[in-house]
Parts: C-alpha cells; sequence; structure tokens
C-alpha cells in the first residue's frame, strides 16, 4: 500500500495526504448484507452514501477505497462509477481513516440478466448431482451385524458387503 507524505516530510492524515496527491475520489454506498454471498437477491439495509478514494493499485473486480472515518459496521457497497456491488473482504484503520478492500459480488451485480436467462439442462452420461433426469431414485440400508467367536486379528477388522441394485425400465 502506498506511504502517506508530503514533499515536507510529514502527514496528518492519510486522506490528508490522499488530497494532496490528486487521487481519484469515488462515491460509494456503504451496506449491511444480511443474506448469505451465494444468494441472488440479496437483504441490503443501511445504506450510507459517501465519497471515498481508489487506492493507486485498485480494478474493478477487486477495488480498495480509502474514506474519511471509521465505516467498521458495513460489510457490502456498491460503486456507481463501476456500476457493480461488492463484498468488503477487509477493513484496515489508521487513524481517523478505514481502508476497505471489496471482491465483486458477480450474482447481484448482474442478477437481472441471471434471472432472466434460460438454461437447457440434457442428461449426461457423468454424474450431475443438480439433476434428477426425470430418473426415480431410492436408497435403502440394511445392517446386519453378525459376531464371531474369534476375531480376525488383535487390531480387529471390518467386514463390509455392499450390493447395488439398477432397474433401467
Amino acid at each position: 500500500m502506498r506511504s502517506f507524505f508530503t514533499r515536507g516530510g510529514g502527514c496528518v492524515s492519510p486522506l490528508f495526504c490522499l488530497q494532496e496527491m490528486k487521487v481519484p475520489v469515488v462515491n460509494i454506498t456503504l451496506y449491511k448484507n444480511t443474506s448469505a454471498n451465494n444468494t441472488i437477491n440479496k437483504n441490503i439495509i443501511s445504506p450510507v452514501n459517501i465519497s471515498g478514494h481508489l487506492h493507486d493499485s485498485t480494478d474493478v473486480e477487486f477495488p480498495v477505497i480509502i474514506l474519511h472515518g471509521i465505516y467498521t459496521a458495513y460489510n457490502y457497497c456498491y460503486i456507481p462509477a463501476f456500476q457493480r456491488y461488492y463484498f468488503i473482504e477487509n477493513i484496515v484503520i489508521h487513524g481517523n481513516t478505514t481502508i476497505i478492500k471489496c471482491t465483486i459480488d458477480v450474482l447481484y451485480t448482474y442478477r437481472t440478466d441471471v434471472l432472466n436467462s434460460y438454461a437447457l439442462i440434457n442428461q449426461s452420461t457423468e454424474y450431475n448431482p443438480y439433476y434428477n433426469g426425470g430418473l426415480q431414485a431410492e436408497s435403502r440400508t440394511t445392517s446386519r451385524k453378525y459376531s464371531f467367536n474369534n476375531p480376525f486379528n488383535s487390531e480387529g477388522a471390518l467386514v463390509m458387503v455392499t450390493a447395488a441394485y439398477y432397474n433401467a425400465n
């Protein structure tokens, strides 16, 4: 991360240094996300609109934003300039400055496209745990325990017999 300094050799605060170095300003909306990360329609609450500064080595997928003030209660954000929603993955406090490291939330950012898309699923020769394929499946467990007078060895042993039946009618 960039060190905070001025031409005079010192710096009052990281934010002051960023303003002096002409680091780009970005608007950001912070949220509290109460949904699981893999949910498309998230429950995002308590929006706070603020301005921050882009870190010099940021990108659209993993932006690093420097904010004036302490913002540790938020775990989600939207950056209008990038038109993307982000998970706040890491928060660093430096004096009265909050540095947030974000990761794009692809599901929520592109939720309209995802929800409006159509999918055609075909049966495959390879197993797919997410597709039943119209086949009826049944699972039964039958177990029996047999005791032996002489164990197989002093450490113990296990004998297991498994049978399976498949009817392709």
